[in-house]
């Protein structure tokens, strides 16, 4: 149901309820003689008595039509109602029934806007004057006048609680989407806690396992060396970058077994390009069907940067395009320098993020592959952002884009 409609009817159903109840009322009264109403007053009454109670019914019922109608049409007998009466007990000298008038007034205030409300406050006021007039209006002009300006009184009080109401509600609704939506964030936060935390319960223990493993890669390694023989130049790039996989093997389970710090401490600095040089070497590598490209558009800037935190960053992204394309395509590592700032663009020709995606890309736990553990790009983007950088996904036609920008602490 619409919000108009439901306003509709709780005015119906308070107005007509009400109304019935109290014109029953009045209708017990004249019968037992109590009330100084004649033949036409009795009739009048039991007729808006039926109606307001057929009204109410069909809100009730939730007929739209016939509540429509009821909400259209209930002012217009209701002040006829009050007009009768007040006409057959003697106008606006006995004043009984008047009052009536300006009770309709003020329940119009119920369902109808500021509009309504005047068209209310206008047909009260003709209803005032035409039920005097066959007792002779001319006698009673300083009475009418009075009711009169009574009664546009009361429908200027009625519109302005009624905008006045209005505008309570919907600050108050404004409020309330406000607090869902705070409510709503600090519910993911939690859920992103707990995330971390049941990850942060296994760090120990991956840091023993890790420190094991690399004892044992290295004497892998060893014996692989002391092998007879000339060995090809793949043979030796595959040696020295198992070499340097084992080195950063050995630096994360050293960083996991001890407490961490926001700055880069005692990381290596090097020059940026070196860096990216080193990272797309890598990626080339690691995937040889992947064709990693280097654009440089830095001018003459190579910032010294550390070594470990650039390179843990841009090693997750890279990796993440390289199997987004299934290990093979075209990718770039694009370093660009805009005024004094440097910022590094990773592209790639992979299936791209989908808006929805977008939304949860930087979330604990969230991943865009099947089997992911969604926390790479968590931690990259922690790591820049600990250190006044940031990482952003941006738009793209084809593929996926990431921009990483290097904190200005890193930039000469």
């Amino acid at each position: 149901m619409s919000g108009s409609l439901a306003r509709i009817e709780i005015g119906i159903r308070i107005r007509c309820l009400w109304g019935t109840l109290f014109q029953l009322c009045l209708l017990a009264y004249a019968w037992a003689g109590w009330l100084p109403v004649g033949p036409v007053g009795v009739w009048t009454l039991g007729v808006a008595a039926c109606l307001n109670l057929a009204s109410y019914l069909a809100a009730r019922g939730g007929h739209e039509r016939p509540m429509r109608l009821a909400h259209a049409l209930a002012p217009v007998w209701g002040i006829a109602t009050w007009a009768v009466l007040s006409h057959e007990t003697g106008g606006v000298a006995s004043s009984l029934f008047v009052v009536g008038l300006w009770f309709e007034i003020l329940l119009s205030g119920l369902s109808y806007r500021t509009l309504g409300i005047a068209a209310t406050a206008v047909l009260a006021l003709v209803g005032l004057w035409a039920q005097e007039w066959p007792l002779g209006w001319r006698d009673s002009v300083q009475s009418l006048s009075l009711w009169s300006a009574w009664l546009v009184f009361v429908g200027v009080a009625t519109a302005w609680a009624r905008r006045y109401w209005q505008s309570r509600q919907a600050s108050l609704a404004d409020r309330l989407t406000e607090q869902q939506f705070h409510l709503e964030s600090i519910e993911e936060k939690l859920r992103d806690a707990h995330n971390l935390a049941s990850l942060g319960n296994q760090t120990a223990r991956l840091g023993h396992g890790l420190k094991n493993a690399v004892h044992n890669l290295r004497g892998f390694t060893a014996l692989i060396e002391r092998k007879e023989g000339e060995r090809t130049p793949a043979e030796q790039a595959a040696l020295s970058g198992l070499r340097g996989a084992i080195d950063q093997l050995e630096s994360l389970a050293h960083d996991s077994l001890r407490p961490a710090e926001d700055g880069s401490g005692g990381d290596e600095e090097s020059n940026l390009r070196s860096v990216i040089e080193d990272a797309a070497q890598e990626i080339r590598r690691c995937y040889p069907e992947v064709r990693c490209r280097v654009v440089w558009d830095a001018r003459d800037g190579n910032p010294k940067v550390p070594r470990g935190i650039l390179n843990e960053v841009l090693s997750n992204l890279l990796h993440n395009s390289a199997q987004s394309m299934d290990e093979a395509g075209d990718m770039s590592l694009e370093v660009h320098r805009i005024d004094s700032r440097y910022e590094i663009q990773v592209n790639d020709e992979g299936p791209g993020v989908s808006a929805e995606m977008a939304q949860n890309l930087f979330r604990p736990g969230h991943s865009t592959k099947a089997n992911g553990h969604g926390m790479g790009l968590y931690l990259a983007r922690q790591l820049m952002e600990a250190q006044g950088g940031s990482l952003s996904h941006a738009e793209r036609d084809r593929g996926a884009s990431f921009r990483v920008g290097l904190p200005e602490s890193w930039e000469g």
